[in-house]
């Protein structure tokens, strides 16, 4: 389960940023700023 857990905040971060880098487009209208994806950016991803 943790396994699992890990690799989706992984994918999850991964495509925030890809948003971030304009390597793929939210709907439009929508500000980076007032998705979920924002939060995972602004969380420290622990290096082990």
């Amino acid at each position: 389960m943790a396994v699992m857990s890990a690799i989706e905040s992984a994918v999850i971060h991964l495509i925030a940023e890809g948003v971030q880098d304009r390597l793929w487009n939210l709907a439009d209208g929508v500000p980076l700023e007032k998705t979920v994806l924002a939060d995972y950016l602004n969380e420290s991803v622990p290096m082990m």
